[in-house]
């Protein structure tokens, strides 16, 4: 059986690092993809936005001219 003070230090341990893990933890997020047709073509200056169902706010970019686009800082959201 381990000692109380063994005990004492593995919980600081745990505590430490649930604390750690929280702080990695961000509320932004990076949203990147292709546009493509049915085809699977790719839709280059494609016109993209970003609803927030809760709140209704949009962010709005447009594909590169291979179909790619990134919404960087998004809200961590739905």
């Amino acid at each position: 059986m381990l000692k109380k003070q063994t005990w004492s230090v593995a919980f600081v341990c745990a505590l430490l690092i649930s604390g750690y893990s929280a702080k990695t933890q961000g509320i932004f997020a990076t949203l990147t993809g292709v546009v493509s047709d049915p085809s699977g073509g790719v839709v280059p200056n494609a016109k993209i936005t970003l609803r927030d169902a809760i709140s209704g706010s949009t962010r709005n970019t447009t594909s590169n001219g291979e179909g790619y686009y990134t919404l960087a800082s998004v809200p961590v959201g739905t």
